[in-house]
């Protein structure tokens, strides 16, 4: 259970799945339909937002997102993105994901409204 007092209902992949996630992912990137940088897709790992800079808090606002919404997205997230070995992309699959530092610090969040065509083919491969 989060300290805001929900649990965690974070998919599990087998190795297989990931391993064919990972892919399906290679593949959109190679057409041109997702980011390079992306990352490589894990198993969500559970995190507790301890921080966050201005940068989020900015974002947050603008977007009409709380705190208790971004923990929400990793605490539901679907897959998540190890990008440049310092920071985690937390895919939700009720609508939003959250890029995390791995020391727990909020970077931005986005809602499911904001999710951007290669989001949306990144989490038809997961889903």
């Amino acid at each position: 259970m989060s300290k805001n007092g929900t649990s965690s209902r974070q998919t599990t992949h087998s190795q297989a799945g990931l391993q064919q996630i990972n892919d399906s992912i290679g593949t959109l990137i190679t057409n041109g339909d997702i980011p390079q940088d992306i990352g490589i897709a894990r198993n969500p790992v559970p995190c507790e937002i301890d921080d966050y800079d201005s940068h989020a808090i900015e974002r947050l606002k603008m977007r009409g997102i709380t705190l208790e919404d971004a923990q929400g997205y990793i605490d539901n997230a679907v897959i998540m993105f190890e990008q440049d070995g310092n920071r985690n992309l937390y895919l939700s699959g009720d609508g939003g994901s959250v890029l995390v530092s791995n020391s727990g610090k909020l970077i931005t969040a986005y809602s499911k409204n904001e999710f951007k065509k290669h989001t949306r083919k990144i989490l038809e491969v997961v889903c």
